[in-house]
């Protein structure tokens, strides 16, 4: 059973594209929903992504959690899947340009 799901976002619309599935997922599991970002150390970036995701998470997921790390994106997703007891981590592939 599924009971959250972990998405992991860089900002990017690549990153942004999983969103459609991770809905329907979450309407077929019923599941809680985390959306995390891992930025840059540093004040003002934590600040732009805490903005982020709370803008994301209005606009399409109300009831999602929202978490900002800094350090590796890796370890960082592997942390918040760990401390959140994520079921699932649902993500695209880096958006690189």
């Amino acid at each position: 059973m599924i009971r959250t799901i972990l998405v992991p976002l860089d900002g990017s619309p690549t990153a942004e594209s999983i969103l459609p599935h991770a809905e329907a997922l979450l309407s077929l599991a019923r599941a809680r929903l985390v959306l995390l970002r891992v930025c840059r150390a540093g004040e003002r970036s934590r600040k732009t992504a805490l903005d982020y995701l709370a803008k994301l998470a209005a606009a399409r997921f109300p009831k999602a959690d929202t978490v900002v790390a800094a350090g590796s994106p890796a370890a960082e997703i592997l942390r918040a899947a760990r401390e959140h007891s994520a079921d699932l981590i649902v993500m695209t592939t880096h958006a690189r340009a």
